[in-house]
């Protein structure tokens, strides 16, 4: 199974100093056993050449080797003894051999649900860590950063994470605060469009992956400019699995 998502991905920065990004996306989502099989998928080939990939090695270990092992070994530091009956990843593909995904989801169902969920945060410093939840992702769930994404945001802080899925589609909310009310509102919406997608869809949506990196960049740039803060990015420890909590705050 891989099936594509249309859609939008908005980040609105508050405070002493505001800024947004928008920036229109392509994502797919595949069974992570499937995805472990094959290792390289490939989508609307001309020629030799596909336009878009979907590969394991960008996920996980990065090493190419098998997904679930790793995804599983994560639950365990979460505290969940029982084995997925499916793990569904949701990510940005490769476009003409380029990617990079802020945030890759490992949706884990046991018993026909999303039992617990997964989020693989990487920086554009080559660097990546895991959130997990261990319990369905629809209810509000919250942890504390900890890992450096942008040089424009303390380590420090807050996350409050929100997901709503359907068949029609889906939603990603992200909220995070450091000292007070004011931060990032990170959000994903999308809908469903099944397996096949067309070589306009892909040109309207161009250039993918390509495309996020240079938004980061240049956004970063224009955040800069206004003057927001630069932190140095620190030193990394330790293992980077970190649990989150149920939310119980009322913002």
């Amino acid at each position: 199974m891989f099936e594509f998502q249309d859609g939008i991905v908005v980040h609105q920065r508050d405070g002493q100093v505001t800024h947004q990004l928008r920036h229109k996306v392509l994502s797919v989502t595949c069974d992570v056993d499937e995805l472990d099989q094959k290792q390289i998928v490939s989508f609307y080939n001309i020629g030799r050449w596909p336009l878009l990939t979907f590969r394991r090695q960008d996920f996980g270990p990065r090493n190419g080797t098998e997904l679930r092992p790793y995804i599983e070994k994560i639950l365990q530091h979460g505290n969940i003894s029982w084995t997925p009956e499916f793990i569904e990843l949701q990510a940005f593909p490769r476009f003409m051999g380029y990617g990079f995904n802020p945030m890759a989801t490992f949706r884990c169902w046991y018993k026909d649900e999303i039992a617990a969920i997964i989020y693989e945060v990487s920086n554009t410093f080559g660097e990546h860590t895991h959130y997990v939840f261990p319990h369905p992702p629809n209810m509000r769930h919250s942890g504390v950063k900890s890992f450096h994404v942008s040089p424009f945001f303390s380590t420090k802080g807050v996350y409050v994470f929100s997901s709503r899925q359907s068949n029609m589609g889906g939603s990603m909310v992200i909220r995070y605060t450091h000292d007070g009310p004011f931060g990032l509102l990170a959000t994903h919406r999308w809908k469903n469009i099944g397996n096949k997608i067309s070589f306009k869809l892909i040109i309207q949506r161009f250039p993918h992956s390509l495309g996020v990196i240079m938004a980061i960049h240049w956004h970063a740039l224009r955040t800069f400019l206004k003057g927001a803060k630069y932190h140095k990015r620190p030193e990394r420890r330790g293992i980077p699995i970190h649990i989150l909590s149920k939310d119980m705050s009322t913002h």
